[in-house]
């Protein structure tokens, strides 16, 4: 029984200390012309990437991914969020990063 009281208590506080990145936070950006000539913007936020283009242009995943690994030096993870600014007329895609 004792045991059992312990263990559990190993394990109700281990689960209240809840892990910190260290990491310091990069934020960057860069702009890239796609192939009809309008910008893309490539924006770092720690270990996520934001793409931002014109809604009118039809951004392949492929042409992400290299946006991507051009401007950070990461590859793409995640699709978190992707989103059309109705009023910009704005396309944005929010990745998670995978830095090695």
């Amino acid at each position: 029984m004792k045991t059992t009281l312990l263990i559990l208590t190993a394990l109700a506080l281990t689960a209240c200390i809840a892990p910190t990145d260290t990491r310091p936070t990069v934020t960057q950006s860069q702009t890239f012309t796609l192939a009809d000539g309008s910008p893309i913007a490539v924006t770092r936020s720690g270990l996520q990437a934001q793409l931002s283009h014109r809604a009118s242009y039809n951004l392949t995943d492929a042409e992400a991914v290299s946006y991507i690994e051009d401007g950070t030096g990461c590859r793409p993870g995640t699709l978190q969020s992707s989103s059309v600014d109705g009023y910009s007329n704005i396309a944005s895609r929010t990745y998670s990063l995978i830095c090695s």
